[in-house]
């Protein structure tokens, strides 16, 4: 069984929800196991694999927390060693930051609900491949500007770096795939996000954002596919 992990980044289930989706993928069932960054266990990280996904977090890139360091430093270290790396929302901001890009909190605001984003490249583990994602998002945060390398494979109207691949380069021989949305997100759980957050964004962009959750699935199973064969495949 191809070994791989994750890594929790927050007191949040968000590991429990990759765990459960990876393992539902019928390409292959990835082996993962949680390092709890916060209580400083990404020592024993690399130790484990070299494929690694960083899940999201209500921290921020330039917030001045000591794992978030740490993390920053790890994400360098397995990628300049061969490692594969996904990240997903802040996980995809905090591989940008440390590999020479940019993300910071964006002037238009909250980035909440369901949205489409054109694909706009191709590759050996987008398979199947899809022109447009719909994914479920939940941000205020975004990546300006991509790692000097990078190729950008998704934009959409609200988040101009939704999705980017890496590696290798000069900087690195690993490979690194940043996704902003969140395949790991069921609606019920936006739902319940949503009238959470609903006195920070205001009655008009959460009813608009539950509205959005009705315009169909989103492509999570899709999503989840690329990156099942982004870890075996790369």
């Amino acid at each position: 069984m191809p070994k791989g992990h994750d890594l929790r980044v927050s007191k949040s289930k968000d590991s429990e929800k990759f765990k459960n989706l990876l393992l539902d993928s019928e390409i292959a069932q990835l082996e993962t196991k949680v390092f709890e960054v916060e209580d400083g266990a990404l020592h024993e990280a690399l130790e484990y694999s070299s494929k690694i996904l960083i899940t999201g977090s209500p921290a921020g890139v330039y917030d001045r927390e000591d794992w978030i360091d740490e993390l920053r430093e790890l994400i360098r270290k397995a990628y300049r060693v061969g490692g594969l790396l996904v990240g997903i929302c802040f996980g995809h901001q905090l591989l940008a930051d440390a590999l020479g890009g940019e993300a910071k909190k964006s002037e238009r605001g909250w980035g909440l609900g369901g949205r489409e984003a054109e694909v706009l490249l191709e590759t050996a583990w987008t398979d199947p491949f899809r022109k447009r994602l719909c994914l479920h998002y939940s941000h205020q945060d975004q990546v300006t500007k991509l790692p000097p390398g990078a190729r950008l494979l998704a934009k959409c109207n609200f988040c101009d770096n939704a999705m980017f691949e890496l590696g290798p380069s000069d900087a690195g021989s690993g490979k690194v795939l940043g996704i902003q949305g969140h395949p790991e997100y069921k609606v019920s759980h936006m739902q319940d996000l949503i009238s959470h957050l609903e006195s920070r964004v205001g009655p008009a962009m959460a009813t608009a954002a539950k509205e959005s959750l009705a315009e169909g699935e989103t492509d999570s199973e899709v999503v989840r596919d690329w990156i099942v064969r982004f870890f075996l495949e790369c």
